[in-house]
C-alpha cells in the first residue's frame, strides 16, 4: 500500500478491550477500509469505498459507513455507541490516509 491508518476505540476499565476499530489503506486500487466490533465479523466497507470513488470528501465518505455494517449490544458496549462512533473512527483513518 501506498499508506495505511487505523483507529480504534477501548475501555480501559474492560481491560482495555478493543470495542471499535477501523482500518484503511490506500493502493493501486483505491482507498480499502475495514471495520471490527462492528458487527458479528470484520467487514469491508464498500459503500465508503464506494463513495470515496464517486469524489466524496471523508465526512460524506464516512456517513455511509453504517450501510455496511449490523452492530449489536454487547457487554462492552452498545449497538447506539457504535452508530455513533463508526463514522467518527472512520473520519480519522481518512484524514490520516490524506
Amino acid at each position: 500500500p501506498q499508506a495505511g491508518a487505523s483507529a480504534e476505540v477501548r475501555r480501559p476499565h474492560a481491560h482495555a478491550y478493543t470495542i471499535l476499530s477501523v482500518s484503511g489503506a490506500i493502493g493501486v486500487a483505491g482507498t480499502r477500509l475495514a471495520a471490527s466490533g462492528a458487527g458479528p465479523r470484520s467487514v469491508r466497507l464498500t459503500s465508503v469505498e464506494e463513495a470515496l470513488a464517486s469524489g466524496a470528501d471523508a465526512a460524506a465518505a464516512a456517513a455511509r459507513a453504517l450501510d455496511d455494517v449490523s452492530p449489536a449490544d454487547d457487554a462492552l458496549a452498545s449497538a447506539w455507541y457504535r452508530e455513533q462512533t463508526l463514522p467518527v473512527l472512520v473520519t480519522r483513518v481518512l484524514n490520516d490516509l490524506g
